[in-house]
């Protein structure tokens, strides 16, 4: 009600927060002291728009996120995937449909989103045809994809992805000359959608061909630094704790779109927004996510496998 002053009065005073009730969940009560009320006040959390906050004393938290497990496809099965056999009478129509959809709408868009999209899902249908056996439409699948992303991986697109010195990023040219070109990707907008997409299919290309995955692999990883960035070191996850040690990025900033205090991800980039920035896609933010995982599992990286991990 106004009369309580919170000072931290040195350099040495413990900091005063709140936390979120996902904080709560995951919390390592050691870290800091969770505190019953402060200043006087008896309510032991305080609402706002995203929950009940529970003040908290300490300067540094330790959070314990159980992580998902990520693979290339959820068990559909009690045998853990094996759709052939458990859905053998439902093969022949998937084969049937993949036969179609893999000669149907082409990755041929010049925007940077409508191209992520139909390339990410050429790509599916390669996990797809995989699955069920037909490794003939699985490969023409991959084809597919690797032939749609090269272009945009070498420079020579029609809409070229360049590198952006002032904010540290990928951007396309057409969102660089006019800021609502791309879904404004110029202007940083929906990264982790638009190359949330290009990832994985750059992850379903390089699981199925390594040689592929090493020619492209530092091209690909712009995509990945960009909305990712600045990746563990390979060597951190090899030690007992499993600590991953982030390695500086001189290019790209920490992941970009992720907001580690609230839990998730912002699309608006550099746009202001008159009722504030939003997540708008949450099925998207987690595509991204998923890929970056994805890509690690792809490559033999496990420490950007983890690391995808914990920003899903």
């Amino acid at each position: 009600d106004g009369h309580h002053e919170l000072k931290k009065s040195s350099s040495q005073a413990d900091l005063l927060m709140l936390l979120r009730p996902h904080h709560v969940d995951s919390l390592v009560n050691s870290a800091g002291a969770v505190l019953d009320g402060f200043c006087g006040e008896t309510p032991s959390s305080y609402e706002s728009l995203k929950g009940a906050l529970t003040p908290i004393l300490g300067n540094q938290w330790q959070l314990h996120e159980r992580l998902t497990r990520i693979k290339w496809s959820a068990p559909l099965t009690p045998d853990a995937g094996n759709i052939r056999g458990a859905q053998g009478n439902k093969v022949e129509s998937i084969v049937s449909a993949l036969k179609v959809d893999v000669n149907a709408v082409p990755p041929t868009a010049t925007d940077s989103y409508g191209f992520g999209k139909q390339v990410a899902r050429m790509a599916q249908l390669a996990v797809v045809a995989e699955a069920v056996g037909a490794q003939d439409l699985a490969l023409l699948a991959q084809q597919n994809v690797k032939d749609a992303l090269e272009p945009w991986l070498e420079g020579s697109s029609q809409n070229t992805l360049v590198y952006d010195r002032t904010y540290g990023g990928v951007v396309t040219s057409d969102g660089l000359a006019n800021k609502e070109s791309d879904f404004g990707n110029g202007w940083y907008n929906d990264h982790h959608f638009h190359y949330g997409y290009i990832v994985y299919a750059a992850a379903v290309a390089a699981r199925g061909d390594p040689a592929w995955a090493r020619e492209w692999n530092s091209r690909s990883m712009m995509r990945v630094r960009d909305i990712a960035g600045p990746l563990p070191d390979e060597k951190s996850v090899k030690d007992a704790a499993r600590q991953l040690q982030p390695v500086a990025d001189p290019l790209f900033p920490t992941a970009r779109h992720k907001d580690w205090y609230d839990g998730h991800s912002w699309a608006s980039g550099l746009t202001a927004q008159g009722n504030g920035k939003g997540q708008e896609s949450s099925a998207e933010a987690c595509n991204a996510y998923y890929a970056v995982a994805l890509y690690g599992l792809a490559t033999g990286s496990a420490a950007l496998h983890d690391y995808g991990r914990v920003l899903l």
